[in-house]
């Protein structure tokens, strides 16, 4: 019982993941074949019944001839009747008719006939299945008999092969209809579903030719109208996205010159990104470096960014500490956010001289100092992320700098760099190029953190932003512009 419900439900699963071509074959083959074969049982049984009541009418008339012959010949004797009987049953026990027997009856006199002496039929008619005519006249009974199974097996014969002319346009038929099912179902359906695939893996504008019928055609007109409308959506977003991008762009910082290098390596994981990276410089010299990532990427990471830089602008740069300004940011960020946006930020002020500089940080990733000496020193975070409480304080750490020292900050999308295998840079690997790198400009040591990254990371896509900021603190240094923004 359980083997049979196993093989029920293994059967019904296998249907139901099998195209719906193969169900429709599977569907309608079936059940012509049922059809047909039902229609082949019955009319062999309704064809033999015929055929067995026709031969039983026929030996009920040949029994009446034979009853008006032995009422005529009563007068001649038994004998006469006897060889009458005899003679008729030669006659009537042909190829086609084998083993006839005639009994007749006259008042008490039995005229009988016995298949067993006839040349044509051999077999013992007591143990055989035979068809039989009677008439009665008067006190004469004829009871005239014939073998059963020389008729079945014509009738069959006749039969099979009226099944085979059957199962032939049957066949046809089958094939027919078969081929109208693919032509007028199967194909269009299997049009539709590679349309439906292509927009769903952004070839937006790909349309379906008119399906063979009326429901179909109506699908394959909604599924192209949906196409065309989804084209043209996807064309203004990505308008909107190309000016979102530029605007974006322009509000990357531009680099000052001066007695310091400075480089930015800004890499959206989209075509625009929550990152948000500034440096600014002060009345009196001094330099402001921020660097934000807003929780997610996209359109709506991009908008909060864009609103973090605004509220870094607007706070007063001049004469606030970094600590300050997050408490400044964190305060009006918490009211225009939304509840589950949250972001990172460090802020770096290096004083006009670059001897030295405070730092802060809410929740972003540890910061970097390269010192021309050699060691590699971690600034980790000094307070919450941004958007969580509107009181929040944050810590403030001061910097001694010497010429050649180099700040780097990052955001998470380089350390969290992922391989196809789901592997992570790490943070030891964004200290091990830091090392490497040894002493050299901004630009340098931003370039090989980046491509560090990009080299980890491989054919896989990038799943956050990646932005490297590098300020290197060297007096000595000619006044050159330092590097343009890498997008």
């Amino acid at each position: 019982m359980e083997i049979g419900l196993f093989l029920s439900r293994r059967v019904i699963t296998m249907f139901q993941r099998a195209r719906l071509r193969t169900q429709l074959l599977l569907v309608v083959n079936a059940s012509l074949g049922l059809l047909l074969l039902v229609f082949v049982v019955m009319d062999y049984r309704l064809a033999m019944q015929s055929h067995l009541r026709e031969k039983s009418i026929a030996l009920s008339e040949e029994a009446r001839t034979v009853a008006s012959a032995v009422q005529a010949l009563a007068p001649a004797g038994h004998g006469a009747m006897q060889r009458y009987v005899d003679a008729t049953c030669d006659l009537m026990n042909a190829e086609e008719s084998p083993g006839h027997r005639i009994a007749a009856r006259a008042g008490d006199s039995l005229f009988e006939s016995h298949a067993t002496e006839h040349t044509n039929e051999a077999r013992d008619v007591e143990h055989t299945g035979v068809v039989t005519g009677t008439y009665t006249s008067g006190d004469i009974v004829v009871e005239i008999s014939e073998l059963r199974a020389p008729l079945v097996e014509f009738t069959r014969r006749a039969e099979f092969g009226r099944v085979f002319a059957i199962g032939i346009g049957a066949v046809i038929a089958a094939a027919l209809l078969n081929g109208l099912l693919l032509h007028l179902v199967s194909r269009p359906l299997e049009r539709t579903a590679r349309t439906i695939r292509e927009i769903g893996r952004g070839n937006f504008g790909t349309t379906i030719a008119s399906a063979a019928n009326k429901e179909l055609t109506e699908l394959a007109d909604e599924v192209s109208a949906m196409s065309s409308e989804l084209a043209r959506r996807d064309s203004d977003r990505r308008a909107q996205l190309d000016r979102a991008r530029r605007l974006q762009d322009h509000l990357l910082p531009v680099l000052p010159v001066g007695g310091a290098h400075i480089a930015v390596e800004y890499h959206p994981a989209q075509e625009i990104a929550g990152d948000f990276v500034d440096v600014i410089t002060c009345a009196n010299g001094d330099t402001i470096l921020c660097l934000a990532d807003v929780v997610g990427h996209g359109i709506h990471a991009a908008m909060g960014s864009a609103v973090l830089k605004a509220l870094v602008l607007a706070s007063d740069i001049e004469t606030l500490t970094p600590a300050a300004i997050l408490r400044s940011v964190n305060r009006r960020y918490c009211e225009l956010s939304l509840p589950e946006d949250f972001a990172s930020m460090t802020v770096v002020r290096v004083n006009s001289n670059q001897s030295g500089a405070m730092y802060a940080s809410a929740g972003h990733e540890p910061a970097l100092i390269a010192r021309a000496s050699g060691p590699i020193e971690r600034l980790t975070s000094t307070g919450l992320l941004l958007g969580l409480d509107p009181e929040s304080g944050f810590d403030q750490v001061q910097l001694d700098l010497e010429p050649g020292d180099r700040i780097v900050l990052l955001s998470d999308g380089v350390s969290e760099a992922s391989n196809a295998d789901h592997e992570l840079l790490g943070r030891a690997a964004v200290v091990s190029e830091a090392e490497a790198s040894g002493p050299g400009d901004a630009a340098r040591l931003a370039f090989a953190i980046i491509h560090a990254a990009e080299r980890h990371r491989g054919d896989a896509p990038a799943q956050d932003d990646a932005t490297v900021l590098v300020y290197s603190a060297d007096p000595n240094a000619a006044a050159t512009r330092s590097p343009q923004c890498v997008t």
